[in-house]
Protein backbone atom coordinates (compact mmCIF):
# COMPACT_ATOMS: atom_id res chain seq x y z
CA UNK A 1 0.00 0.00 0.00
CA UNK A 2 1.26 3.43 -1.14
CA UNK A 3 0.17 6.35 0.68
CA UNK A 4 0.20 10.30 -0.69
CA UNK A 5 -0.79 13.63 0.91
CA UNK A 6 -0.62 16.59 -0.90
CA UNK A 7 -0.27 20.00 1.00
CA UNK A 8 0.88 23.18 0.38
CA UNK A 9 4.20 22.67 2.43
CA UNK A 10 7.08 19.79 1.24
CA UNK A 11 8.06 19.36 5.43
CA UNK A 12 4.05 19.52 6.12
CA UNK A 13 3.15 16.83 3.13
CA UNK A 14 6.35 14.35 4.74
CA UNK A 15 4.77 14.98 8.05
CA UNK A 16 1.39 14.02 7.21
CA UNK A 17 2.48 11.03 5.42
CA UNK A 18 4.42 9.38 8.07
CA UNK A 19 2.15 10.10 10.57
CA UNK A 20 -0.76 8.33 8.56
CA UNK A 21 1.23 5.21 7.99
CA UNK A 22 1.90 5.11 11.67
CA UNK A 23 -1.72 5.19 12.10
CA UNK A 24 -2.80 2.57 9.41
CA UNK A 25 -0.29 0.71 11.14
CA UNK A 26 -1.98 0.89 14.57
CA UNK A 27 -5.41 0.54 13.30
CA UNK A 28 -4.66 -2.83 11.20
CA UNK A 29 -3.08 -4.45 14.52
CA UNK A 30 -6.31 -3.24 16.36
CA UNK A 31 -8.76 -4.85 13.61
CA UNK A 32 -6.87 -8.52 13.46
CA UNK A 33 -5.84 -9.23 17.04
CA UNK A 34 -8.65 -12.23 17.55
CA UNK A 35 -10.80 -11.46 20.88
CA UNK A 36 -8.60 -12.91 23.99
CA UNK A 37 -5.04 -12.79 22.08
CA UNK A 38 -2.19 -10.37 22.58
CA UNK A 39 -0.73 -10.93 18.84
CA UNK A 40 -2.45 -10.35 15.30
CA UNK A 41 -1.84 -13.59 12.51
CA UNK A 42 -1.76 -10.19 10.48
CA UNK A 43 0.21 -7.02 10.52
CA UNK A 44 0.90 -3.88 8.47
CA UNK A 45 4.51 -2.58 8.73
CA UNK A 46 6.36 0.42 7.27
CA UNK A 47 8.63 -0.43 4.61
CA UNK A 48 9.44 2.90 3.20
CA UNK A 49 9.29 6.24 5.43
CA UNK A 50 8.13 9.55 4.07
CA UNK A 51 11.00 11.82 1.99
CA UNK A 52 10.13 15.52 1.39
CA UNK A 53 9.46 15.90 -2.23
CA UNK A 54 12.04 18.21 -4.03
CA UNK A 55 9.11 19.23 -6.66
CA UNK A 56 5.60 19.93 -6.84
CA UNK A 57 3.36 17.65 -7.94
CA UNK A 58 1.20 21.13 -9.80
CA UNK A 59 1.65 23.12 -11.19
CA UNK A 60 4.18 21.86 -14.21
CA UNK A 61 5.35 24.55 -16.32
CA UNK A 62 6.90 22.33 -18.85
CA UNK A 63 3.83 20.11 -18.82
CA UNK A 64 1.24 22.86 -19.25
CA UNK A 65 3.07 24.25 -21.98
CA UNK A 66 3.74 21.54 -23.78
CA UNK A 67 -0.33 20.59 -23.68
CA UNK A 68 -1.52 23.90 -24.06
CA UNK A 69 0.56 23.66 -27.66
CA UNK A 70 -0.52 20.18 -28.47
CA UNK A 71 -4.74 21.68 -27.78
CA UNK A 72 -4.03 24.52 -29.76
CA UNK A 73 -2.84 22.86 -32.80
CA UNK A 74 -5.32 20.48 -32.57
CA UNK A 75 -8.06 23.05 -32.09
CA UNK A 76 -6.67 25.09 -34.93
CA UNK A 77 -6.74 22.22 -36.97
CA UNK A 78 -10.64 21.65 -36.25
CA UNK A 79 -11.28 25.56 -36.94
CA UNK A 80 -9.76 25.37 -40.22
CA UNK A 81 -11.38 22.28 -41.34
CA UNK A 82 -14.34 23.75 -40.36
CA UNK A 83 -14.00 26.73 -41.86
CA UNK A 84 -13.79 25.09 -45.23
CA UNK A 85 -16.69 23.20 -44.89
CA UNK A 86 -18.97 25.86 -43.96
CA UNK A 87 -17.69 28.67 -45.95
CA UNK A 88 -18.65 27.71 -48.99
CA UNK A 89 -17.77 30.93 -50.67
CA UNK A 90 -15.59 31.30 -54.06
CA UNK A 91 -11.77 32.19 -53.44
CA UNK A 92 -9.74 30.72 -55.45
CA UNK A 93 -9.37 28.98 -58.92
CA UNK A 94 -9.82 25.87 -57.81
CA UNK A 95 -13.12 27.07 -55.92
CA UNK A 96 -14.10 27.53 -59.53
CA UNK A 97 -13.51 24.82 -61.38
CA UNK A 98 -14.81 22.79 -58.99
CA UNK A 99 -18.39 24.87 -59.80
CA UNK A 100 -17.79 25.41 -63.35
CA UNK A 101 -16.14 22.32 -64.78
CA UNK A 102 -13.19 22.72 -67.41
CA UNK A 103 -14.23 26.76 -67.57
CA UNK A 104 -11.10 28.96 -67.95
CA UNK A 105 -10.76 32.40 -65.20
CA UNK A 106 -10.96 35.27 -68.52
CA UNK A 107 -9.75 37.32 -66.16
CA UNK A 108 -9.14 39.19 -62.55
CA UNK A 109 -10.45 42.15 -61.87
CA UNK A 110 -8.47 43.47 -58.68
CA UNK A 111 -10.32 45.41 -55.85
CA UNK A 112 -10.06 49.36 -56.23
CA UNK A 113 -11.59 50.95 -53.47
CA UNK A 114 -12.44 54.07 -56.27
CA UNK A 115 -14.40 51.52 -58.56
CA UNK A 116 -17.46 52.31 -57.10
CA UNK A 117 -17.34 55.62 -57.26
CA UNK A 118 -16.07 55.71 -60.72
CA UNK A 119 -16.80 52.57 -62.26
CA UNK A 120 -15.67 53.15 -65.54
CA UNK A 121 -11.63 53.02 -66.74
CA UNK A 122 -11.71 56.03 -68.83
CA UNK A 123 -11.66 57.98 -65.35
CA UNK A 124 -8.20 56.06 -65.32
CA UNK A 125 -4.56 56.36 -66.40
CA UNK A 126 -3.48 53.55 -69.31
CA UNK A 127 -1.45 52.00 -66.86
CA UNK A 128 -3.48 51.78 -64.20
CA UNK A 129 -3.80 48.34 -62.77
CA UNK A 130 -7.49 47.42 -63.49
CA UNK A 131 -7.15 49.25 -67.21
CA UNK A 132 -4.28 46.17 -67.59
CA UNK A 133 -6.95 43.90 -65.92
CA UNK A 134 -9.41 44.74 -68.53
CA UNK A 135 -6.83 44.40 -71.33
CA UNK A 136 -6.02 40.74 -70.10
CA UNK A 137 -9.81 39.87 -70.53
CA UNK A 138 -10.13 40.95 -74.01
CA UNK A 139 -6.91 39.11 -74.70
CA UNK A 140 -8.34 36.08 -72.77
CA UNK A 141 -11.37 36.49 -74.90
CA UNK A 142 -10.16 37.13 -78.16
CA UNK A 143 -8.25 34.26 -78.49
CA UNK A 144 -10.57 31.56 -77.01
CA UNK A 145 -12.71 33.31 -80.04
CA UNK A 146 -11.22 32.24 -82.80
CA UNK A 147 -14.02 32.48 -84.92
CA UNK A 148 -15.24 34.82 -86.56
CA UNK A 149 -18.57 34.32 -86.90
CA UNK A 150 -18.82 34.14 -83.42
CA UNK A 151 -19.23 37.49 -81.99
CA UNK A 152 -22.33 37.89 -79.41
CA UNK A 153 -21.78 37.34 -75.96
CA UNK A 154 -23.44 37.14 -73.01
CA UNK A 155 -22.14 39.48 -69.74
CA UNK A 156 -24.16 37.97 -66.56
CA UNK A 157 -23.31 36.50 -63.00
CA UNK A 158 -24.92 34.42 -60.43
CA UNK A 159 -26.28 37.06 -58.64
CA UNK A 160 -26.96 41.12 -58.40
CA UNK A 161 -24.17 43.41 -57.13
CA UNK A 162 -21.06 41.19 -58.20
CA UNK A 163 -20.04 43.65 -61.23
CA UNK A 164 -21.31 42.17 -64.66
CA UNK A 165 -22.58 45.50 -65.75
CA UNK A 166 -19.35 47.34 -65.08
CA UNK A 167 -17.36 44.25 -66.63
CA UNK A 168 -19.64 44.65 -69.70
CA UNK A 169 -18.87 48.68 -70.09
CA UNK A 170 -15.34 48.22 -69.51
CA UNK A 171 -14.78 45.36 -71.75
CA UNK A 172 -17.14 47.10 -74.51
CA UNK A 173 -14.11 50.18 -73.91
CA UNK A 174 -11.26 48.16 -73.82
CA UNK A 175 -12.44 45.94 -77.07
CA UNK A 176 -12.94 49.45 -79.03
CA UNK A 177 -9.65 50.99 -77.74
CA UNK A 178 -8.27 47.69 -79.82
CA UNK A 179 -10.38 48.83 -82.98
CA UNK A 180 -12.99 47.09 -83.01
CA UNK A 181 -16.51 48.17 -83.66
CA UNK A 182 -18.83 47.17 -80.51
CA UNK A 183 -22.35 47.35 -79.19
CA UNK A 184 -23.16 47.44 -75.91
CA UNK A 185 -26.45 45.86 -75.24
CA UNK A 186 -28.15 46.87 -72.26
CA UNK A 187 -30.11 43.77 -72.11
CA UNK A 188 -31.22 44.10 -68.30
CA UNK A 189 -34.20 45.64 -68.73
CA UNK A 190 -35.27 45.67 -65.19
CA UNK A 191 -31.68 47.47 -63.23
CA UNK A 192 -30.06 48.64 -66.01
CA UNK A 193 -26.96 50.03 -65.26
CA UNK A 194 -24.95 50.97 -67.99
CA UNK A 195 -26.72 53.90 -69.19
CA UNK A 196 -25.84 55.62 -65.71
CA UNK A 197 -21.96 54.50 -65.65
CA UNK A 198 -21.86 56.12 -69.05
CA UNK A 199 -24.59 59.02 -68.24
CA UNK A 200 -26.48 58.45 -71.35
CA UNK A 201 -30.44 58.87 -71.71
CA UNK A 202 -32.32 55.71 -71.04
CA UNK A 203 -35.52 57.01 -72.91
CA UNK A 204 -35.23 54.64 -75.93
CA UNK A 205 -33.67 51.79 -76.18
CA UNK A 206 -34.36 47.40 -76.71
CA UNK A 207 -38.11 47.71 -75.69
CA UNK A 208 -38.43 50.48 -78.18
CA UNK A 209 -36.96 48.75 -80.86
CA UNK A 210 -38.89 45.63 -79.93
CA UNK A 211 -41.88 47.28 -79.41
CA UNK A 212 -41.66 48.47 -82.96
CA UNK A 213 -41.57 52.16 -81.86
CA UNK A 214 -38.03 53.00 -83.15
CA UNK A 215 -35.59 50.93 -86.25
CA UNK A 216 -32.66 49.83 -84.55
CA UNK A 217 -30.25 52.10 -86.15
CA UNK A 218 -32.13 54.84 -84.42
CA UNK A 219 -31.41 53.77 -80.84
CA UNK A 220 -28.33 53.58 -81.09
CA UNK A 221 -26.10 56.14 -78.19
CA UNK A 222 -22.41 56.36 -79.45
CA UNK A 223 -20.44 56.41 -76.19
CA UNK A 224 -16.83 56.37 -77.88
CA UNK A 225 -15.46 55.82 -81.00
CA UNK A 226 -16.13 52.38 -82.02
CA UNK A 227 -18.27 51.97 -79.03
CA UNK A 228 -22.43 52.11 -78.77
CA UNK A 229 -24.70 51.73 -76.59
CA UNK A 230 -28.49 50.27 -77.24
CA UNK A 231 -29.77 51.36 -74.01
CA UNK A 232 -32.91 49.54 -72.24
CA UNK A 233 -35.32 51.76 -72.77
CA UNK A 234 -38.36 52.10 -70.94
CA UNK A 235 -38.43 48.90 -68.34
CA UNK A 236 -42.00 46.67 -69.66
CA UNK A 237 -44.23 44.29 -67.79
CA UNK A 238 -43.17 41.31 -69.29
CA UNK A 239 -38.63 41.32 -69.75
CA UNK A 240 -39.12 37.89 -69.86
CA UNK A 241 -41.67 37.47 -72.94
CA UNK A 242 -40.09 40.86 -75.13
CA UNK A 243 -36.62 39.01 -74.21
CA UNK A 244 -37.83 35.23 -75.93
CA UNK A 245 -39.68 37.18 -79.02
CA UNK A 246 -38.76 36.79 -82.54
CA UNK A 247 -38.36 40.81 -82.77
CA UNK A 248 -35.64 40.46 -79.83
CA UNK A 249 -33.67 37.46 -82.54
CA UNK A 250 -33.83 40.24 -85.14
CA UNK A 251 -32.50 42.83 -83.35
CA UNK A 252 -29.08 40.74 -82.62
CA UNK A 253 -28.78 39.54 -85.91
CA UNK A 254 -29.21 42.96 -86.93
CA UNK A 255 -26.37 44.02 -84.10
CA UNK A 256 -24.44 41.02 -85.45
CA UNK A 257 -24.19 41.93 -88.92
CA UNK A 258 -22.96 45.78 -88.46
CA UNK A 259 -20.68 45.41 -85.54
CA UNK A 260 -17.53 43.23 -84.78
CA UNK A 261 -18.53 42.23 -80.91
CA UNK A 262 -21.86 42.50 -79.78
CA UNK A 263 -21.74 42.06 -75.60
CA UNK A 264 -25.14 41.89 -73.75
CA UNK A 265 -25.40 42.96 -70.20
CA UNK A 266 -27.84 40.63 -68.87
CA UNK A 267 -29.58 40.00 -65.60
CA UNK A 268 -28.22 37.58 -63.29
CA UNK A 269 -29.13 34.19 -63.92
CA UNK A 270 -30.62 33.04 -60.51
CA UNK A 271 -33.44 35.57 -59.85
CA UNK A 272 -34.54 35.31 -63.62
CA UNK A 273 -34.47 33.21 -66.55
CA UNK A 274 -34.01 36.58 -68.67
CA UNK A 275 -30.36 36.30 -68.70
CA UNK A 276 -30.43 32.66 -69.89
CA UNK A 277 -32.79 33.89 -72.34
CA UNK A 278 -30.01 36.00 -74.05
CA UNK A 279 -27.50 33.83 -73.90
CA UNK A 280 -29.97 30.93 -75.62
CA UNK A 281 -29.86 33.76 -78.84
CA UNK A 282 -25.68 34.30 -78.12
CA UNK A 283 -22.52 32.74 -79.04
CA UNK A 284 -21.51 32.24 -75.36
CA UNK A 285 -21.77 33.43 -71.80
CA UNK A 286 -19.25 34.77 -69.80
CA UNK A 287 -19.96 34.44 -66.12
CA UNK A 288 -18.78 37.39 -63.37
CA UNK A 289 -17.87 36.11 -59.89
CA UNK A 290 -17.30 38.24 -57.28
CA UNK A 291 -14.44 36.80 -55.24
CA UNK A 292 -15.53 35.58 -51.57
CA UNK A 293 -19.27 36.65 -52.24
CA UNK A 294 -20.39 34.03 -54.93
CA UNK A 295 -20.51 30.63 -52.84
CA UNK A 296 -19.32 27.56 -55.26
CA UNK A 297 -22.95 26.30 -55.29
CA UNK A 298 -24.67 29.39 -56.67
CA UNK A 299 -21.65 29.19 -59.42
CA UNK A 300 -22.93 25.80 -60.10
CA UNK A 301 -26.25 26.86 -60.25
CA UNK A 302 -25.74 29.50 -62.57
CA UNK A 303 -23.77 27.59 -64.97
CA UNK A 304 -27.09 24.67 -64.63
CA UNK A 305 -28.93 27.38 -65.93
CA UNK A 306 -26.83 28.07 -69.14
CA UNK A 307 -26.65 24.11 -69.69
CA UNK A 308 -30.66 23.91 -69.64
CA UNK A 309 -30.64 26.39 -72.88
CA UNK A 310 -27.43 25.03 -74.42
CA UNK A 311 -25.71 27.57 -73.99
CA UNK A 312 -22.04 28.28 -73.81
CA UNK A 313 -19.93 29.08 -71.12
CA UNK A 314 -16.70 30.91 -72.11
CA UNK A 315 -15.17 31.49 -69.28
CA UNK A 316 -15.45 33.54 -65.91
CA UNK A 317 -14.49 36.63 -64.83
CA UNK A 318 -13.33 37.46 -60.66
CA UNK A 319 -14.16 40.65 -59.35
CA UNK A 320 -12.77 42.21 -55.59
CA UNK A 321 -9.91 39.80 -56.15
CA UNK A 322 -7.31 40.39 -53.59
CA UNK A 323 -3.94 41.94 -55.13
CA UNK A 324 -2.05 38.67 -55.78
CA UNK A 325 1.58 38.11 -53.75
CA UNK A 326 4.65 38.57 -54.52
CA UNK A 327 5.88 35.51 -56.75
CA UNK A 328 2.34 33.70 -57.37
CA UNK A 329 0.85 35.01 -60.33
CA UNK A 330 -29.30 24.55 -53.58
CA UNK A 331 -31.61 27.28 -53.86
CA UNK A 332 -34.39 26.21 -56.81
CA UNK A 333 -36.71 29.38 -56.61
CA UNK A 334 -36.38 30.54 -52.98
CA UNK A 335 -33.43 32.55 -53.31
CA UNK A 336 -34.05 35.01 -50.26
CA UNK A 337 -34.21 38.05 -52.42
CA UNK A 338 -35.94 40.16 -55.25
CA UNK A 339 -35.16 41.58 -58.38
CA UNK A 340 -37.83 43.91 -58.94
CA UNK A 341 -37.89 46.81 -61.94
CA UNK A 342 -36.51 50.33 -60.42
CA UNK A 343 -39.56 52.70 -60.52
CA UNK A 344 -37.68 55.16 -62.43
CA UNK A 345 -36.91 53.38 -65.68
CA UNK A 346 -40.93 52.38 -65.50
CA UNK A 347 -42.69 52.56 -69.03
CA UNK A 348 -44.97 55.23 -67.51
CA UNK A 349 -42.21 57.14 -65.66
CA UNK A 350 -39.53 59.66 -66.61
CA UNK A 351 -36.15 59.53 -67.25
CA UNK A 352 -33.84 62.02 -65.11
CA UNK A 353 -30.53 61.21 -66.36
CA UNK A 354 -28.53 63.38 -67.61
CA UNK A 355 -25.81 62.87 -70.34
CA UNK A 356 -22.48 62.71 -69.47
CA UNK A 357 -20.26 65.56 -70.89
CA UNK A 358 -17.16 63.16 -70.94
CA UNK A 359 -18.78 60.80 -73.91
CA UNK A 360 -19.87 62.04 -77.43
CA UNK A 361 -23.40 61.00 -78.05
CA UNK A 362 -26.24 60.47 -80.67
CA UNK A 363 -29.39 62.57 -80.26
CA UNK A 364 -31.75 59.38 -80.95
CA UNK A 365 -35.75 59.59 -81.48
CA UNK A 366 -37.83 60.53 -78.13
CA UNK A 367 -40.49 57.26 -78.02
CA UNK A 368 -43.42 58.02 -79.21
Amino acid sequence: LRISITDTSPAEAKRLTQATAQVFVKYVAELETPPGKSAAPVKASIVDRATTPVSPISPQPTRNVLLAAILGLLAGAGVAVLRDTLDTRVSSVEDLAESTGDAPVLGNIHFDKFALKNPLITELSSHAPRVEAFRVLRTNLQFLNVDASHKVFVVTSALPGEGKSSTACNLALTLADSGQRVLLIEGDLRRPKATTYFGLENTVGVTTVLLGRLKFDEAIQSVVPRADLLASGRTPPNPAELLQSVAMRKLIAEAREQYDVVLIDAPPLLPVTDASLLAANSDGAILVVRHNLTTRDQVADAVTRLQSVDARLLGTVVTMAPEPRRGRGSYGYGYGYGYAPEAEHALSGKSERKPSKDFSRTNPAKEQ
